[in-house]
């Protein structure tokens, strides 16, 4: 079997139907490939929405949010009371923050402390 692949000098020589389409001559037959697959997202056959079991839509993240002077001043008073119980000082902050916002912020808070060589 004989595969002949033309190259074209120059760009105006090319007849192509789109960019990824390349076609081939293999003995005296040509034949054209597939285009490029696309990226596999998640779509439904009749074009509807993504949705969960229950039919509602997957939760969104919601946005990030920076510590105000007033959260920071009682998250450090709340790890001088209660130190690393971080539930006890969620509580103790308020505002909103939960125990995963707390040990994030604390990750944080410490790593900080550590690059400026005061001790934890």
């Amino acid at each position: 079997m004989t595969t002949t692949i033309a190259v074209a000098e120059h760009a105006d020589d090319i007849d192509c139907k789109s960019e990824s389409t390349i076609t081939a001559e293999t003995n005296g037959q040509t034949t054209e490939a597939l285009p490029k697959k696309k990226s596999r997202k998640r779509k439904l056959s009749d074009g509807s929405k993504n949705t969960d079991k229950n039919g509602s839509e997957p939760p969104t993240k919601k946005k990030k949010r920076g510590w105000t002077e007033e959260e920071e001043a009682l998250y450090r008073e709340g790890l001088q009371l209660y130190g690393r119980d971080y539930a006890k000082v969620a509580k103790h902050v308020g505002h909103d923050r939960n125990t995963a916002a707390i040990r994030s912020h604390s990750q944080i808070y410490f790593l900080k402390l550590l690059a400026q060589g005061t001790p934890l």
